[in-house]
C-alpha cells in the first residue's frame, strides 16, 4: 500500500477579538457555527502543526469577508486556498446594532497522513436502513454477501460500490479520520457522507 506526501488537515481554534465596532471587546467571542474544512496541506509530517493567524470581517449576518493570513503557511497556493474555504465559514451573527465586527482568529492545523487504500462502500436508502444493514454485518452476514444483494436489488441498499487505489486525503477530515483507523477487512459504523448514510470496508492490495 503506498503512503502518499499530502496531509489532510483537522481545525482547532480558539477565537481572539482582535477589534471591533461598538465596543465589541467588552464581549464575548462570537462561536463559529459553519465551516468548510481547509485544503490539503501539501507539507510533511516532521514540519510539525501549522499555526495560522487569521483576520477577516463578519457581516451583519455572520458571514464572512475581506480574509487575510497575517503569516503565510510557506505555500502561497495553499494559502489562497484556504482562504477561499475561510470565505464559506458562518459565525454567530453581532449585534443587531452592528454594522459588523473585525476578527483575528488563531487556527492550528493539524497534519495527518494520508494513505492509498481500497474500498468497499454500502450506501443505504436511510439513516434506519444503514443501521440494519450495520447489524446484519455484525450479525455476521459478510460485505461481500451485502455487496452482491444490492445488485439483486436489496430494499435496504440503494448502491454499493467499490473504490480502488483511492486516497484519504480525497476525503473530508472526519471520513479520512474513519478509513485511517481500519484494518484491512475491517468495515466502519454507519456515517454520512455527502448526504447519505454509508459503511466502508476497507480491503487488502485486491479488491473481489
Amino acid at each position: 500500500m503506498r503512503a502518499s506526501r499530502n496531509f489532510l488537515l483537522l481545525l482547532f481554534a480558539g477565537l481572539l477579538l482582535f477589534s471591533a465596532m461598538h465596543c465589541a471587546t467588552q464581549r464575548d467571542p462570537y462561536t463559529l457555527i459553519e465551516r468548510t474544512e481547509l485544503p490539503v496541506y501539501p507539507g510533511e509530517a516532521d514540519s510539525g502543526d501549522i499555526n495560522l493567524e487569521v483576520l477577516f470581517y463578519i457581516n451583519a449576518d455572520g458571514t464572512v469577508d475581506n480574509v487575510r493570513i497575517l503569516n503565510t503557511s510557506g505555500d502561497e497556493r495553499w494559502d489562497s486556498l484556504a482562504v477561499d474555504r475561510m470565505r464559506q465559514w458562518r459565525f454567530e451573527a453581532p449585534a443587531e446594532d452592528s454594522n459588523g465586527i473585525i476578527m483575528k482568529r488563531n487556527v492550528k492545523v493539524e497534519l495527518l497522513p494520508s494513505e492509498i487504500i481500497n474500498l468497499g462502500v454500502l450506501v443505504a436508502r436511510s439513516e434506519n436502513d444503514a443501521e440494519l444493514l450495520y447489524n446484519r454485518l455484525r450479525a455476521g452476514i459478510s460485505f461481500n454477501r451485502l455487496m452482491r444483494q444490492n445488485s439483486e436489488g436489496s430494499s435496504l441498499i440503494r448502491e454499493g460500490y467499490y473504490l480502488e487505489e483511492v486516497d484519504t486525503a480525497d476525503f473530508p477530515v472526519v471520513i479520512s479520520k474513519i478509513l485511517l483507523d481500519l484494518d484491512t477487512g475491517e468495515y466502519s459504523r454507519p456515517v454520512e457522507w455527502e448526504g447519505e448514510f454509508v459503511i466502508f470496508r476497507r480491503y487488502g492490495n485486491r479488491l473481489p
